[in-house]
């Protein structure tokens, strides 16, 4: 198997060493920096995945300064690596660029929600309250243009309307993978990725609000769910979800 169908069977340790012997003779090549940065992520060695993110980033910066390149995955990493004051600034600067039209690239269908939502996230992780209420304040300009434009914007708009307070998880389920129950939705996630991506950011998000309401059970059990979903699900809260389960003593 060559790197890229070592890369879609989930052989990740093999695709790194195929891709690693790929760059030794094309080391310009970005595909498999890329691929390379990818595998080292879904093994969790954020180390080396970093300066190989950094490239990729650039790259892509330099082909459209719109582009949001590598950020929010480089934040996630070095959020996992315990740099936690690195990863906020980092996310937070993404909504700011996103409000300012620096950034011309969404990454969702909700106008650019994940950034707000992941930043929701680490503030609420981190029990930094500043950065709690500026990214609901991110997510509340969002929803205004949802109601302006309702036909043009997706999922996970109906997370962040969650997160505002506006709508509960049952809808937010619903509205994500058209299952009533959550053994519905995940029945449906099995057969339809999509409905694997917005599962796991329903229940990760649903997670981030048990934190806040510190009900301590909750917020465990929501990131063990969406870590178990695996490739299955969108790959960044993934990577958190497996983060906060790794050890008993990262669950808040």
């Amino acid at each position: 198997m060559n790197p890229v169908e070592l890369l879609i069977a989930g052989q990740f340790s093999e695709a790194a060493e195929a891709l690693k012997s790929a760059l030794a003779s094309e080391p310009d090549r970005i595909g498999w920096v890329d691929g390379l940065a990818k595998c080292y992520c879904y093994l969790g060695d954020y180390e080396a995945a970093l300066p190989l993110l950094q490239r990729v980033h650039a790259y892509q910066k330099a082909a459209n300064r719109g582009s949001p390149g590598q950020q929010l995955q480089i934040s996630v990493a070095r959020w996992c690596l315990g740099d936690s004051a690195e990863a906020v600034a980092i996310t937070r600067q993404l909504c700011v660029q996103l409000a300012s039209s620096a950034i011309n690239m969404a990454p969702d269908r909700a106008g650019g929600a994940t950034f707000g939502l992941i930043l929701h996230y680490m503030a609420a992780r981190i029990q930094s309250y500043p950065d709690l209420e500026f990214a609901i304040e991110c997510l509340a300009k969002l929803d205004n243009l949802y109601d302006s434009r309702p036909r043009f914007y997706d999922y996970p708009l109906h997370t962040v309307r969650q997160v505002l307070g506006k709508c509960s998880f049952d809808s937010v389920l619903e509205a994500a993978t058209g299952g009533q129950t959550l053994e519905a939705a995940r029945q449906k996630a099995l057969t339809d990725r999509a409905m694997g991506v917005a599962l796991g950011v329903a229940l990760f998000h649903d997670g981030v609000l048990a934190l806040l309401r510190e009900d301590r059970a909750s917020w465990q059990r929501r990131m063990v769910e969406a870590s178990d979903l695996g490739r299955g699900t969108e790959v960044l809260r993934w990577q958190l979800a497996r983060w906060e389960v790794s050890s008993p003593n990262r669950s808040a």
